[in-house]
Protein backbone atom coordinates (compact mmCIF):
# COMPACT_ATOMS: atom_id res chain seq x y z
CA UNK A 1 0.00 0.00 0.00
CA UNK A 2 1.29 3.62 -0.25
CA UNK A 3 0.41 7.40 0.80
CA UNK A 4 -2.29 7.69 -1.75
CA UNK A 5 -4.10 4.05 -1.37
CA UNK A 6 -3.98 4.81 2.74
CA UNK A 7 -4.98 8.48 2.33
CA UNK A 8 -7.85 8.44 -0.37
CA UNK A 9 -11.78 8.67 -0.07
CA UNK A 10 -10.61 8.01 3.61
CA UNK A 11 -12.68 10.53 4.89
CA UNK A 12 -11.69 12.98 8.02
CA UNK A 13 -7.78 13.02 8.91
CA UNK A 14 -6.22 13.78 11.96
CA UNK A 15 -2.93 14.86 12.45
CA UNK A 16 -0.45 14.79 15.76
CA UNK A 17 2.56 15.36 16.65
CA UNK A 18 5.21 14.68 19.28
CA UNK A 19 8.47 15.39 20.65
CA UNK A 20 10.37 13.92 23.18
CA UNK A 21 14.03 13.50 24.51
CA UNK A 22 15.70 11.57 27.45
CA UNK A 23 15.43 7.94 28.15
CA UNK A 24 12.16 6.63 27.11
CA UNK A 25 11.68 8.97 24.35
CA UNK A 26 10.66 6.89 21.80
CA UNK A 27 7.22 5.53 23.70
CA UNK A 28 6.76 9.55 25.10
CA UNK A 29 7.12 10.82 21.63
CA UNK A 30 4.56 8.65 20.11
CA UNK A 31 2.23 8.52 22.87
CA UNK A 32 2.35 12.89 22.50
CA UNK A 33 1.67 12.40 19.04
CA UNK A 34 -1.28 10.30 19.05
CA UNK A 35 -2.54 12.13 22.14
CA UNK A 36 -1.73 16.08 20.27
CA UNK A 37 -3.68 19.14 21.21
CA UNK A 38 -3.95 19.00 17.67
CA UNK A 39 -6.07 16.74 17.47
CA UNK A 40 -9.93 16.70 17.85
CA UNK A 41 -10.52 12.87 18.66
CA UNK A 42 -8.39 9.81 19.25
CA UNK A 43 -6.66 7.72 16.33
CA UNK A 44 -8.44 4.82 18.24
CA UNK A 45 -9.66 2.61 15.03
CA UNK A 46 -8.11 4.22 12.45
CA UNK A 47 -8.11 2.44 9.22
CA UNK A 48 -5.39 4.31 7.70
CA UNK A 49 -2.28 5.59 9.71
CA UNK A 50 1.21 7.42 7.65
CA UNK A 51 3.94 8.62 10.24
CA UNK A 52 7.06 9.49 10.18
CA UNK A 53 9.73 9.27 13.52
CA UNK A 54 12.74 11.58 13.33
CA UNK A 55 15.71 11.00 15.50
CA UNK A 56 19.37 12.26 15.62
CA UNK A 57 22.08 9.53 14.29
CA UNK A 58 21.80 7.90 17.98
CA UNK A 59 18.36 6.96 16.70
CA UNK A 60 18.14 3.06 16.78
CA UNK A 61 15.72 0.31 15.55
CA UNK A 62 14.36 -0.52 18.68
CA UNK A 63 13.60 3.10 19.49
CA UNK A 64 11.56 3.05 15.92
CA UNK A 65 9.96 -0.49 17.04
CA UNK A 66 8.93 0.72 20.17
CA UNK A 67 7.56 3.90 18.80
CA UNK A 68 5.44 1.82 15.76
CA UNK A 69 4.00 -0.19 18.66
CA UNK A 70 2.49 2.66 20.48
CA UNK A 71 1.11 4.13 17.52
CA UNK A 72 -0.02 0.84 15.60
CA UNK A 73 -1.64 -0.10 19.06
CA UNK A 74 -4.20 2.70 18.37
CA UNK A 75 -5.32 1.49 15.11
CA UNK A 76 -7.48 -0.80 13.83
CA UNK A 77 -6.20 -4.80 13.59
CA UNK A 78 -6.73 -4.01 9.31
CA UNK A 79 -5.31 -0.79 9.21
CA UNK A 80 -2.71 0.13 6.55
CA UNK A 81 0.01 1.57 7.97
CA UNK A 82 2.66 3.09 6.04
CA UNK A 83 5.82 4.66 8.75
CA UNK A 84 8.99 5.86 7.76
CA UNK A 85 12.21 7.20 9.67
CA UNK A 86 14.33 9.56 8.94
CA UNK A 87 17.92 10.79 10.54
CA UNK A 88 18.43 14.47 11.23
CA UNK A 89 21.81 15.20 12.82
CA UNK A 90 20.97 18.54 14.63
CA UNK A 91 18.26 16.41 17.00
CA UNK A 92 20.71 14.78 19.32
CA UNK A 93 18.90 12.57 21.86
CA UNK A 94 15.57 14.03 20.58
CA UNK A 95 12.52 12.39 18.39
CA UNK A 96 10.18 13.88 16.52
CA UNK A 97 6.84 11.73 15.56
CA UNK A 98 4.20 13.24 13.30
CA UNK A 99 1.28 11.05 12.63
CA UNK A 100 -1.43 11.51 10.44
CA UNK A 101 -4.64 9.06 10.92
CA UNK A 102 -8.32 8.52 8.47
CA UNK A 103 -10.51 5.84 8.00
CA UNK A 104 -12.99 6.65 10.94
CA UNK A 105 -16.40 5.73 8.36
CA UNK A 106 -17.64 9.48 9.19
CA UNK A 107 -17.77 8.89 12.62
CA UNK A 108 -16.12 9.65 15.88
CA UNK A 109 -14.40 6.06 16.24
CA UNK A 110 -12.52 7.35 19.16
CA UNK A 111 -13.05 9.15 22.15
CA UNK A 112 -14.09 13.07 21.61
CA UNK A 113 -11.78 15.09 23.50
CA UNK A 114 -13.73 17.17 26.13
CA UNK A 115 -13.59 20.72 24.54
CA UNK A 116 -15.00 23.65 26.60
CA UNK A 117 -16.76 25.95 24.64
CA UNK A 118 -16.44 29.78 25.58
CA UNK A 119 -19.81 32.21 24.27
CA UNK A 120 -19.28 35.47 25.05
CA UNK A 121 -21.57 37.55 27.19
CA UNK A 122 -20.54 41.12 25.76
CA UNK A 123 -18.75 42.41 23.02
CA UNK A 124 -17.68 45.91 22.70
CA UNK A 125 -17.16 47.77 19.54
CA UNK A 126 -15.69 50.74 18.55
CA UNK A 127 -15.99 53.31 14.75
CA UNK A 128 -14.52 56.07 15.06
CA UNK A 129 -15.15 58.24 18.46
CA UNK A 130 -18.57 56.70 18.79
CA UNK A 131 -18.60 53.57 20.89
CA UNK A 132 -21.38 50.74 21.16
CA UNK A 133 -22.06 47.91 23.35
CA UNK A 134 -23.82 45.06 23.21
CA UNK A 135 -24.20 42.31 25.02
CA UNK A 136 -25.81 38.56 23.85
CA UNK A 137 -29.27 38.31 24.11
CA UNK A 138 -30.47 41.50 24.64
CA UNK A 139 -32.88 43.54 22.15
CA UNK A 140 -30.92 46.04 20.94
CA UNK A 141 -31.75 46.90 17.66
CA UNK A 142 -28.12 49.38 17.44
CA UNK A 143 -26.07 46.46 17.41
CA UNK A 144 -26.67 45.18 14.08
CA UNK A 145 -26.82 48.52 12.31
CA UNK A 146 -23.38 49.33 12.80
CA UNK A 147 -20.30 48.23 10.99
CA UNK A 148 -17.23 48.14 13.37
CA UNK A 149 -13.85 47.78 12.28
CA UNK A 150 -12.42 46.54 16.17
CA UNK A 151 -14.08 44.14 18.53
CA UNK A 152 -12.87 43.44 21.83
CA UNK A 153 -14.12 40.32 23.78
CA UNK A 154 -14.61 41.22 26.76
CA UNK A 155 -15.45 37.89 29.45
CA UNK A 156 -18.92 38.72 31.95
Amino acid sequence: ADVKAVMSNAGSALMGIGQASGENKAVEAAKDAINSNLLDMSIDGARGIVFTITGGPDLSMTEVSEAAKVITSAADEDAKIIFGAVVDEKMKDQIKITVVATGFDGQASGRERDTQTYTPNTFIAQEGKETASATAGSDSSDKNKAKFSVFKNIPA
